[in-house]
């Protein structure tokens, strides 16, 4: 009878044997799983293998090369190795050889202990990379409307500190050829003083703008545009 070469693996204590990955040689047979038949083992497989011996097709005899007996199932190759899972499983009164995938293995008659191998799951993709928010357009504060389109679409500016105030037409509509900044000064959404993050909401123009006085800017009439824009309040 052909002697069982028998390779101890050693496992992380603190890790379930499933989860677990541990690197063999290709030398190496599941002798030393025998027995632990409700567990299944993650082993890795070295690049550039040489085949060894093995008995049986689909399941092996366990003294069989583990990594051999992969290739032979087609889940790896000897020169790319890979990660495989083994399950022990109980003895069988006979192991058919067959050749697959380049290894040919042996027949044999009654041994106490086999195993089956399966391709390991892939890895999760990695998390995509966090996207950056989008960067906020700081705006002077003679910027105006004109041409931000179409009706509806909201756009978000920076009006500095300390700003100068500009020309604003209308009241709580603007005419979009006025100051964004200004026009949110008198809307009451910012200061001149400490400027801050606006927010405009393009609208349908009027045929004519009146003008007021609100939170100290004095806005003006103005003629008709295509479009205007209020001033977004948070």
């Amino acid at each position: 009878m052909r002697a069982a070469v028998v390779c101890l693996v050693i496992l992380h204590a603190l890790v379930p044997a499933a989860r677990a990955q541990t690197r063999i040689s290709w030398s190496t047979d599941a002798t030393s799983y025998r027995g632990r038949t409700s567990e299944t083992f993650a082993l890795v497989c070295p690049p550039g293998g040489r085949a060894a011996t093995v008995w049986g097709s689909g399941t092996y005899t366990d003294d069989s090369s583990v990594c051999t007996a992969a290739v032979h199932a087609g889940i790896i190759t000897l020169e790319s190795g890979g990660t495989i899972l083994l399950t022990p499983r109980g003895g069988r009164e006979s192991y058919s050889g067959s050749s697959r995938n380049g290894v040919t293995s042996e027949d044999y008659g009654e041994w106490e202990g086999s195993f089956v191998v399966e391709a390991a799951p892939a890895p999760p993709p990695p998390p995509p990379p966090p996207t950056a928010a989008p960067s906020i357009p700081i705006i002077s504060w003679d910027r105006d409307a004109t041409n931000l389109a179409p009706n509806g679409r909201r756009f978000v500016f920076v009006c500095p500190a300390r700003g100068v105030a500009a020309v604003v037409k209308g009241v709580d509509l603007y005419s979009w050829d006025s100051s964004i900044c200004t026009a949110a000064v008198h809307a009451g959404a910012i200061t001149l003083a400490r400027g801050g993050q606006v927010t405009i909401e393009m609208r349908p123009g009027l045929w004519e703008y009146e003008g007021s006085v609100q939170s100290g800017i004095t806005s003006v009439a103005g003629a008709h545009t295509v479009l205007g824009f209020v001033v977004v309040r948070r």
